[in-house]
């Protein structure tokens, strides 16, 4: 559904993420929670964490799975890239300005997406450029409830919603309140059941997965 007017990632980042230090927010229960989940659902030997922003989210969670070492980081804003590369010096980062993603970044096994795919109208445009760069599995994350106050979203999801973007692969949601967590499977390399089994003891609640 869509609830709002899109901004550019430029004026998202450099007006609230960087002017507010959101990065702070990510220390809080909630987002340690949420970084937690998706840290935990990494598969094989590298991961890029597609709009990053200043790259905080990434060094949260490579401090929650020391033994997964290769991290890269992506973001549309450019400045936000820039800081990033202060922070982080030893992770490699990324800045596209579209969402043709593979010629920027190329391939990894695992790509995560977190709170960015409210952000922008065009999800379907999002969605084949994080699919193109995956190997094996992309975690998206989004809120699952609009949220008061200034946060840039322009849309929030339903669990049905899903399918129009995924509908072409092995995928699953599952919800922790109050936020979504998608696994998009392009390597059946575990079970259904495991991979439910698995999900659902990290994020509780299945509403939709697909067959086998």
């Amino acid at each position: 559904m869509i609830i709002g007017q899109e901004i550019s990632a430029e004026d998202y980042c450099v007006n609230r993420w960087i002017k507010m230090e959101i990065w702070n927010r990510l220390k809080t229960k909630p987002h340690q929670e949420r970084l937690r989940i998706v840290s935990s659902l990494l598969m094989g030997e590298g991961a890029i964490d597609v709009g990053c922003a200043c790259g905080h989210s990434i060094e949260h969670m490579r401090k929650l799975r020391p033994g997964f070492t290769q991290w890269a980081g992506l973001d549309f804003s450019k400045t936000a890239i820039e800081k990033a590369k202060e922070f982080f010096p030893d992770i490699p980062f990324y800045y596209a300005k579209d969402f043709n993603l593979k010629a920027v970044c190329g391939e990894f096994d695992t790509v995560t997406c977190l709170g960015t795919i409210e952000h922008t109208k065009d999800d379907e445009g999002l969605v084949r450029g994080l699919l193109d760069i995956t190997k094996r599995t992309l975690i998206l994350e989004t809120p699952a409830r609009k949220f008061g106050g200034d946060h840039g979203h322009v849309r929030f999801y339903s669990p049905g919603d899903f399918q129009r973007l995924f509908g072409d692969y092995f995928y699953i949601v599952l919800m922790k309140w109050p936020h979504y967590f998608v696994v998009v499977m392009k390597e059946n390399e575990r079970t259904k059941a495991e991979l439910l089994r698995d999900f659902s003891r990290q994020c509780g609640t299945l509403f939709h997965h697909t067959e086998e």
